[in-house]
């Protein structure tokens, strides 16, 4: 928790939007806003603070720049704010729209898995769920070519030790996954 994860993956979808020309980029948010998630980019951008360009603090040509910057790629970015419809055949079906109406695989983000929700009444815990979701992703994946990159929560009582195994509710995630990755938070030297 608060390691960075949601800021690094919309960071990420920001790149792949804006140096791999018409390649569509889908970022489905269950937890943050768009508008949230926009003002990540424009603080990265300009090098600002989130709380004083979301307070309207910054003005003038430092968040100009910023703003003209993001529109240039902003338009191959689709950020959903997703929500208990946007289960893993709604991804399916946006990520074959994005490549009927581009002609080239979308790459999605995902943030973030625990909480996509299953239809599935056959699944009767959270591990069975997280499994059946990283499957499904595959096979979206393998279907449409997409790339597919989504955030995964630790269990509690893996925090001190990163491992693979770390995962919450899952053992299909170091296995399903092409790759998979822990970012670990090293406390602050006093200096910041």
């Amino acid at each position: 928790p608060s390691a960075g994860k949601t800021t690094f993956l919309k960071q990420l979808a920001d790149q792949v939007a804006e140096f791999n020309d018409g390649v569509p980029v889908v970022f489905f948010s269950y937890e943050q806003s768009a508008a949230e998630l926009r003002t990540k980019t424009l603080a990265r951008l300009s090098r600002k603070e989130n709380q004083l360009i979301r307070a309207g603090k910054i003005k003038g040509p430092d968040l100009d720049e910023a703003v003209k910057k993001y529109r240039d790629f902003g338009r191959r970015l689709t950020i959903i704010e997703a929500d208990f419809h946007h289960n893993v055949g709604t991804i399916r079906l946006l990520a074959q729209r994005e490549r009927r109406q581009t002609g080239k695989a979308p790459v999605i983000f995902v943030d973030y898995l625990q909480v996509v929700p299953v239809a599935d009444p056959a699944l009767t815990d959270k591990r069975a769920e997280v499994d059946f979701l990283v499957s499904e992703l595959r096979r979206l994946a393998r279907d449409t070519g997409a790339s597919i990159i989504a955030i995964s929560s630790m269990a509690r009582s893996e925090y001190k030790r990163v491992q693979m195994s770390a995962f919450k509710e899952s053992g299909g995630i170091e296995y399903g996954a092409d790759v998979a990755a822990i970012m670990d938070v090293k406390d602050e030297r006093a200096e910041g």
